[in-house]
């Protein structure tokens, strides 16, 4: 599953381990898009499973000249804690608008029923999250320019075994800088171009009982796209699609106790990836897409390297049945080459007390094909949605 905010991978390392966090703001998300079918393959081979979209107010679609804004306060009796958030837009009459959000999540241990037979409190589970973000920019009917920086910050503890009660401490860090680009149709059979460039710098330590790093992931990360979404081809029966490249450049290393690297490794890829959808009647649609990938990955510490072309392709179909009910299908056959630190691991893991050895030390590196089928009921219109 790839997790995106605001359209562009959070670039973090949550994928790698149960025990790392993603670095999305949750208290000041809009909304939460759960994408499935021919359209994940937008943002990259390794969506699988799907793909979650989490949306705030840093890079909006649309703008209301004035004030706009929320502030929310919450406490919590079980774990002692409590949360605030704070987001606030500015918009002009002449397109120009600035945006600043704050948001914190505080909790000590939770507390449980004595009958859970860990104690009064789990161990270790109290946490200190805080996420901060200025933004602005210009949009209008004409198109969209943008700047984020933002900042995520977390300290929280990985719940400990009562009969082990060793406590595991991760302190996570990361700025985020993004760039969206944007013009609305620049002619008669264009009718976007949209570019996008995001710099990612990403470092979380994990800490023992003395708060001394006994391991550190460090990632610095640079993603950039353009996509073209073109006017409906009437000849070919009002066929509307996207089409775009992607590539993404990241250095990744992981350093022992000593701060010396375990693991230091490079990863390229360039994506090329076309998504079209074909109406056959008011009722009913075709979707389909195609996203074929080179992936580089290169072991910096030995010399070493992979190369892998990972190929998705998904098709689908949508039916209107009336009232706002729909059915869709799909079909995929979706690729991912092995991250970097799913070839490379050959140390230990502090959080989760385990020796991590990856594909090619163990000579079992290769490709991860999956063949779903997607069918789902959904309801888009009215009070009540469901999917």
């Amino acid at each position: 599953v790839v997790t995106l905010e605001n359209g562009v991978s959070t670039q973090d390392v949550a994928t790698l381990s149960a025990d790392h966090l993603t670095t999305t703001a949750p208290l000041i998300a809009q909304q939460i898009e759960l994408l499935r079918g021919p359209a994940t393959l937008l943002y990259g081979s390794g969506a699988i499973g799907g793909l979650v979209n989490v949306v705030n107010n840093r890079l909006p679609n649309k703008i209301t000249p004035g004030f706009s804004g929320a502030i929310q306060g919450k406490l919590d009796s079980a774990s002692s804690g409590g949360s605030g958030a704070l987001d606030i837009t500015h918009a002009g009459t002449d397109g120009f608008y600035a945006h600043i959000d704050a948001s914190t999540q505080q909790a000590s241990d939770y507390t449980v029923p004595s009958k859970a037979g860990v104690g009064n409190t789990v161990g270790n589970s109290g946490y200190d999250l805080r996420d901060s973000a200025i933004a602005g920019g210009y949009l209008s009917d004409k198109g969209q320019l943008s700047l984020v920086v933002a900042r995520s910050r977390a300290n929280y503890g990985i719940p400990n075994d009562p009969a082990d009660p060793e406590n595991a401490t991760i302190d996570q860090d990361q700025h985020r800088y993004e760039l969206l680009g944007a013009i609305n149709k620049p002619s008669k059979s264009i009718e976007k171009i949209k570019v996008r460039a995001a710099r990612v710098a990403y470092q979380h330590s994990e800490l023992n009982d003395m708060g001394e790093a006994e391991t550190t992931f460090i990632q610095d990360s640079d993603d950039g796209r353009i996509e073209l979404t073109h006017m409906p081809i009437v000849s070919l029966g009002g066929l509307r699609g996207v089409v775009g490249v992607q590539g993404t450049q990241s250095d990744f290393s992981q350093l022992d106790d000593a701060s010396a690297p375990i693991v230091q490794t490079k990863t390229n890829s360039v994506a090329g990836f076309i998504v079209e959808e074909l109406p056959l009647s008011d009722a009913v649609k075709l979707e389909g897409g195609v996203r074929v990938e080179h992936l580089r990955v290169s072991d910096v510490l030995n010399g070493e390297g992979a190369t892998e072309t990972p190929v998705s392709v998904n098709l689908g179909a949508r039916v209107k049945l009336g009232n706002g009910y729909a059915l869709a299908v799909s079909a995929a056959r979706a690729q991912r080459g092995a991250t970097a630190l799913e070839r490379y691991s050959n140390g230990p893991h502090e959080a989760t007390a385990t020796f991590e050895v990856g594909l090619d030390v163990a000579g079992q590196a290769k490709k991860e094909t999956a063949h779903n089928v997607d069918v789902r009921f959904e309801k888009t219109t009215g009070q009540v949605k469901f999917s």
